[in-house]
């Protein structure tokens, strides 16, 4: 409504969206869009090693990384050097002045190793966090990811089903569950973000449905709004043109794995 459009005319002179498929007002699009990205330049060394006993198989930065209170926060996949080859649901946390040294401080919330650890204890599979600002002091950080009660690290129960869960914090590191039972269907990959204009909270989950015959990974949808989760909805499944392009690199069909959501502007 109003508050919207002048939140938009306020943001207009530092935010750009380059797809414009999720805006219905604007009715046509004339002329083309290049896109011209940098060289980037590679840090040579390890940003996140692997040293200690819960990361010392591997680190997967499935989760996120925000700039909040001054520091860089990092919530990760680590993959612990007991890793006996299923899903890892623990989740690592890490602080950082400059984004390349981290610090990964003992912080006691969940014993697992030998020794103090640095997990805090959201217990998901591909974590993924996000700042509500409208949410009282409790709800502040919020959290999506997948769990499963066979998972190493999950905090689910034997009898709680598998699904997308999520969660909320005071401060990030104690978090607890919205509910015993799944947000969302479907367990795999998910990437969330907070809309600062749309004033919601944006969501893109992996599920696997029926298309032309068969069963493939699509993307699906959801939102955060005034505190409460929407149902996912679809939102882009391969069609005969990606197809096209699969068999022409010498594969059956097409799948659509993950979506990064990142803010951009400014």
């Amino acid at each position: 409504g109003k508050e919207l459009s002048e939140a938009m005319s306020a943001h207009r002179e530092c935010v750009m969206e380059v797809l414009f498929e999720s805006r219905i007002e604007i009715e046509s699009v004339a002329g083309k869009l290049r896109a011209i990205q940098a060289q980037p330049q590679y840090h040579p060394e390890v940003v996140v090693p692997r040293d200690t006993f819960v990361d010392r198989a591997g680190t997967s930065i499935w989760g996120t990384v925000l700039k909040d209170g001054g520091r860089y926060r990092m919530w990760y996949q680590p993959w612990p050097e007991d890793w006996d080859g299923r899903d890892v649901s623990l989740v690592g946390y890490a602080e950082s002045d400059d984004g390349l040294s981290w610090d990964k401080e003992p912080l006691g919330l969940v014993d697992y190793g030998p020794s103090s650890n640095h997990l805090c204890d959201l217990g998901l599979h591909c974590p993924s966090v996000f700042v509500d600002p409208q949410a009282q002091s409790s709800h502040r950080y919020r959290a999506v990811g997948c769990a499963n009660p066979g998972s190493t690290g999950t905090r689910l129960r034997p009898d709680q089903q598998r699904g997308y869960y999520t969660a909320h914090s005071s401060d990030g590191l104690h978090w607890e569950y919205d509910a015993e039972t799944p947000t969302w269907q479907g367990a795999d990959t998910l990437k969330s973000v907070w809309h600062p204009v749309q004033q919601r909270g944006i969501i893109t989950l992996k599920r696997s449905v029926r298309y032309q015959g068969f069963r493939r990974r699509s993307l699906w949808q959801a939102e955060c709004f005034d505190g409460a989760y929407a149902p996912a909805v679809r939102a882009l499944v391969p069609d005969n043109f990606d197809d096209i392009r699969a068999s022409s690199g010498g594969f059956a069909s097409a799948d659509y794995y993950s979506m990064s959501l990142l803010p951009a502007g400014a």
